[in-house]
């Protein structure tokens, strides 16, 4: 289970979840782009990607692209 948050700006995925969702490094797309908290700490991600999300269940199920 993992909370997606959609008033982020950023959605975070722990490494764990990452893993056990059957992913790999080579799946993720490069990036440079460091991400800031809130006491102005950075750090550069590992890197992003597209996941596809369903919300629901049947009947009522909406996929989101995140």
């Amino acid at each position: 289970r993992v909370l997606v948050d959609n008033g982020c700006a950023v959605d975070n995925l722990y490494y764990d979840a990452f893993k056990k969702m059957g992913l790999n490094e080579s799946d993720l797309k490069p990036t440079i782009t460091p991400l800031y908290g809130f006491t102005g700490d950075s750090l550069i991600p590992m890197g992003m990607i597209e996941l596809m999300v369903n919300v629901g269940t049947y009947p009522r199920v909406s996929t989101i692209m995140t």
